[in-house]
């Protein structure tokens, strides 16, 4: 189980998620949502009437992504944890290379490259790391009739 930094784990060790904050973390493309709500009131009698409405919501299908995971290491896996058990972070520490000697990533049967950041050569490496995980719904529409007395 991988808990936040200053707990211990199964493991007896402390560790931590490691989240990567670059500059690149944060840009993604413009939020425009154009929604489209066009309705008509008509007078049957005197006091009553029948409203329709025709609501469109994100009405160009903009599915903008909204988030990315920028979670390196697989979560809730020990094996892919670091080992900050010895590091004084008051000091500062390489955590690339922490996170190369994670025991998945020692490991030569599941990562060809302990320093790489592919998933596919190192295994500590989150699947979904630098990926889209959160993003728009696409075009949604709903008609309604209404009677109004």
């Amino acid at each position: 189980m991988n808990n936040l930094a200053g707990s211990k784990p199964s493991s007896g060790r402390a560790s931590s998620p490691v989240l990567l904050l670059d500059q690149s973390a944060g840009d993604l493309a413009v939020l425009l949502d154009s929604h489209l709500v066009p309705l008509k009131i008509k007078k049957i009698k005197e006091s009553k009437r029948l409203r329709f409405e025709f609501n469109v919501l994100n009405l160009f299908n903009q599915k903008t992504i909204r988030h990315l995971d920028v979670l390196v290491n697989r979560q809730r896996d020990p094996s892919a944890e670091t080992d900050l058990s010895n590091v004084n972070l008051l000091n500062g520490f390489n955590w690339q290379r922490l996170f190369s000697q994670s025991t998945y990533a020692q490991d030569p049967s599941l990562s060809a490259d302990p320093t790489s950041f592919d998933p596919h050569k190192n295994y500590s490496v989150n699947p979904t790391y630098g990926l889209s995980d959160l993003w728009n719904s696409g075009l949604a529409a709903r008609f309604g009739i209404k009677f109004m007395f």
